[in-house]
């Protein structure tokens, strides 16, 4: 599963885990099975375990504004 706070993400699977920092974050990918892939700095892609397209706003708030709310307003 992903558990999110405002400083990291953390992705936690059947073998491992990943932890990075929201400013490690360059971009987040919808994949084929419309699951949303964290691209790092480093170019790698961390897939965000149980990250739907509707969870966007609430990843994009606890992100601290470092991610834009695709349902914003402009």
């Amino acid at each position: 599963h992903t558990t999110v706070s405002p400083e990291r993400v953390t992705v936690r699977t059947m073998f491992g885990g990943t932890r990075f920092a929201w400013d490690d974050v360059r971009a987040l990918r919808l994949d084929e099975k419309r699951w949303i892939r964290a691209v790092l700095a480093s170019g790698k892609e961390v897939a965000l375990s149980a990250v739907r397209v509707r969870d966007l706003p609430r990843l994009s708030a606890m992100s601290g504004g470092r991610l834009p709310d695709p349902n914003a307003q402009e």
